[in-house]
């Protein structure tokens, strides 16, 4: 669940003819009302069970919702509307955006994956549920577990545009 102002986004997993996809639902007044779900990306994952990783939602400065969900073993992103990338292999993903650029974070193999504008994928360390949060508007933190202990990466994402 996303909120900006009366704007209220809710990403779930649907199950509509065997298959598990996300689906985005809006509301314009606060929550009163929602207008129609609208599936996300164009490919399915037919599976008859809950993989129990959803996905993550995050609203640009432009109050575009910006999401990143698992399908089979593929994690992927997308712009509402807009057909979906595959960003890398994991579960457990998660988004933020910060300056209108999304960053994002998963497992894979027992660790904890960062993808920020313009980096390659980059080992954070062993764990696990990883949730990033923007600390400012050029700083971020990713919060994981591991062994039973809470870590937190604190950086600075590299913008597309030059800045940091």
């Amino acid at each position: 669940v996303a909120v900006v102002g009366n704007d209220v986004y809710v990403m779930f997993r649907n199950f509509l003819e065997g298959n598990r996809d996300m689906y985005l639902i809006k509301s314009s007044d606060g929550g009163r009302s929602f207008a129609q779900a609208q599936k996300i990306g164009n490919g399915n994952w037919k599976l008859e069970g809950c993989p129990m990783d959803g996905g993550s939602l995050a609203i640009n400065n432009n109050r575009t919702p910006e999401t990143v969900w698992r399908r089979q073993s593929k994690i992927y992103t997308a712009e509402a509307a807009k057909a979906e990338e595959e960003i890398g292999e994991g579960r457990s993903c998660t988004i933020a955006t910060i300056n209108n650029q999304n960053v994002f974070a998963w497992t894979q193999n027992g660790n904890v994956i960062l993808n920020t504008p313009g980096d390659k994928n980059l080992i954070i360390g062993k764990g696990s549920m990883p949730v990033l949060k923007a600390i400012n508007n050029a700083a971020m933190v990713c919060i994981y577990e591991n062994e039973d202990q809470i870590h937190a990466y604190s950086f600075k994402p590299h913008m597309q545009d030059g800045v940091q």
